[in-house]
């Protein structure tokens, strides 16, 4: 298996999130696993680097039924699209054209490497 997975420049793309390095209470469970997943995504990029791709990309908010749902239950929906730096939540469609690029690119070079895709969420300081 690992000899075909080489000859064909395979690439694993993982999808992680953000809680791997930013979380909140109660999300202990989902936390360290997004964190677990980003550490063997690592690791296996050093094991094979060169022969076959690892990557990660970490997901902040996106916009799915069951985000939508939970912020409709807690009347918060305008309010946390406001304090997203882009004003907006990306969209699936969005990161589907990214993890094709990705795929297609078949560039082995591109390893190790952790995407945070959070539309600067993760970057602003949100101190209120």
């Amino acid at each position: 298996m690992e000899k075909t997975l080489i000859k064909n420049k395979a690439l694993f793309l993982n999808i992680g999130s953000i809680h791997s390095t930013l979380t909140k209470k109660n999300f202990f469970s989902y936390s360290l696993s997004k964190s677990a997943l980003a550490g063997l995504t690592n690791a296996l990029a050093v094991e094979f680097l060169g022969k076959i791709s690892f990557n990660i990309i970490e997901l902040g908010p996106m916009k799915t039924s069951m985000l939508e749902k939970n912020l409709k239950e807690k009347k918060i929906t305008k309010k946390f699209i406001y304090r997203q730096p882009t004003k907006s939540i990306v969209e699936p469609s969005s990161i589907a054209s990214l993890i094709k690029s990705l795929i297609k690119s078949k560039d082995l070079y591109i390893t190790g490497m952790r995407m945070n895709i959070s539309g600067g969420y993760t970057s602003l300081l949100n101190d209120e």
